[in-house]
């Protein structure tokens, strides 16, 4: 299968991946984006418009603003990459993401962290398992993250489904990766 250039597209600007990041958590537009980014309305607008055009993000809702129209964005549930994504992501776009993708991760927890968020629900949770395995083990750890990404998309969706009011909306991350270690990672299991 080949990668979807569309999916190229949005995530070849680091802005576009910090825009689908606020979009993912909340319903924004441009202007209030551009405050929480520090970038300029046109910038924010622009790469806003690229992710419409690339079915990334969609307009929820419209509303007059002094002689003008605000425009509201969501993220689409399909926008966050996974293991499919992944494996028809060009080579030469792969280091960008991953980097993209841990800068936001690392912000994230940090944030967490500062705002108690992450010590106030004892569910919350952090693995880190460095391994070694056999090939097998290795395509049968890769299928086990496919079936809980799987399982994760289909809850994410039913809960986009069901979810009106955000004041009740619970914001989560999650993330979790499987890759061989360099050398110097190797025998920490």
């Amino acid at each position: 299968m080949d990668f979807d250039p569309n999916l190229a597209k949005a995530l070849a600007h680091p802005s576009r991946l910090r825009i689908l990041r606020i979009l993912r958590e909340q319903t924004a537009s441009p202007a209030m984006m551009a405050r929480m980014l520090d970038l300029s309305l046109g910038n924010v607008s622009y790469h806003t418009k690229v992710l419409v055009e690339t079915d990334c993000v969609w307009l929820v809702k419209s509303e007059p603003r002094r002689g003008a129209v605000e425009h509201f964005y969501r993220a689409k549930p399909h926008t966050a990459l996974g293991s499919r994504d992944w494996q028809r992501i060009p080579e030469s776009l792969r280091g960008d993401l991953v980097a993209a993708a841990l800068d936001q991760f690392h912000n994230s927890v940090v944030r967490a962290l500062q705002s108690g968020s992450f010590r106030t629900r004892m569910d919350s949770c952090l693995v880190w398992q460095p391994l070694t395995v056999d090939q097998g083990g290795w395509e049968t750890i890769t299928a086990v993250m496919a079936d809980a990404e799987a399982k994760i998309r289909a809850v994410a969706d039913e809960c986009a489904r069901r979810l009106d009011d955000p004041a009740v909306a619970i914001p989560i991350i999650v993330m979790f990766s499987a890759f061989e270690a360099g050398s110097s990672d190797q025998g920490t299991e």
